[in-house]
């Protein structure tokens, strides 16, 4: 009974503070993405690009978790900035490909530098050996998640 209690109250605490950390997080976020003209969606959608090579605009509509025409949207103003480019398939002209380009590559690389800066600076307050607990415990639950294990 008394491990029932201790994770209701883990769950509990947990599900008051990661939401707090995240809008935190996101705050800082978007400071640096306002510089930069794009918003936080279309920097997902730019992360997905660089990491997969060209997408289909239905692959990314299902990684981004948006209709086709929100992802149309995301899509067209970063096309407009010169990040990314939309290409018929030459199979199948009814398939759409999106590609990054070398700008939208240093665009995303640069918003990864200030990511990075912005997690250090977040988990400075941890020792060393508290930072590599945290992200041992952060990849157990990403496997988990992944495995359908923490659903």
């Amino acid at each position: 009974m008394g491990n029932e209690r201790a994770a209701t109250d883990f769950g509990a605490e947990v599900s008051k503070l990661m939401p707090m950390i995240m809008r935190t997080f996101a705050r800082q976020e978007k400071s640096f993405l306002s510089q930069g003209d794009i918003s936080l969606p279309q920097m997902v959608m730019l992360d997905i690009l660089r990491d997969n090579g060209t997408s289909r605009m239905k692959e990314l509509a299902a990684a981004l978790n948006c209709s086709m025409s929100g992802v149309t949207a995301l899509a067209d103003k970063l096309i407009s900035i010169g990040f990314i480019k939309r290409e018929h398939s030459t199979l199948d002209r009814r398939v759409v490909n999106v590609t990054i380009t070398a700008k939208g590559r240093t665009a995303i690389d640069r918003i990864d530098k200030q990511r990075v800066a912005l997690t250090s600076r977040l988990f400075a307050p941890l020792s060393a050996e508290e930072q590599k607990t945290y992200l041992s415990i952060l990849r157990k639950i990403m496997n988990g998640l992944k495995h359908g294990m923490a659903s």
